[in-house]
């Protein structure tokens, strides 16, 4: 739609059932501990989104990820995940609070490429998010 915030996203298939905040997004396969992020969802309508786009979305079955647009400047969020791009990529999407919980993100540093994040300086990654999560 292009009305979702930018660094939000929006997961198909939940309706109104539950209320997620953050989900933890990663490419599949995952292969880097910094190929995850902690990305805030969108569960309202945005203000300036029509009902009808709203109600559309919240239509669709499970298994879609929305992403918003960036801001101007800015890299689109799937580029900060594993250099992620949307030409078919699969992306793993987990919304278990007990392993939310493990992984603290840090602010996205959107100037650099996964490639140039270099353990976690200034990024938004977790390095032992994996690591904690195998521990459950």
């Amino acid at each position: 739609t292009g009305l979702l915030p930018s660094r939000h996203i929006f997961v198909t298939g939940f309706g109104k059932q539950e209320v997620v905040h953050e989900f933890f997004v990663t490419r599949s396969p995952c292969v880097l501990p910094n190929d995850g992020r902690v990305i805030r969802s969108v569960t309202r309508k945005p203000e300036m989104m029509p009902q009808e786009d709203w109600n559309r979305l919240n239509e669709l079955p499970f298994g879609a990820v929305i992403f918003g647009n960036p801001d101007p400047g800015h890299k689109a969020m799937p580029e900060l995940i594993a250099d992620g791009d949307l030409d078919g990529d699969l992306f793993f999407v987990c919304w278990n609070r007990d392993i939310l919980q493990n992984i603290k993100p840090e602010d996205i540093d959107d100037s650099k490429s996964a490639e140039d994040i270099d353990g976690g300086e200034s990024s938004s990654f977790c390095p032992d998010w994996l690591e904690s999560a195998q521990k459950m």
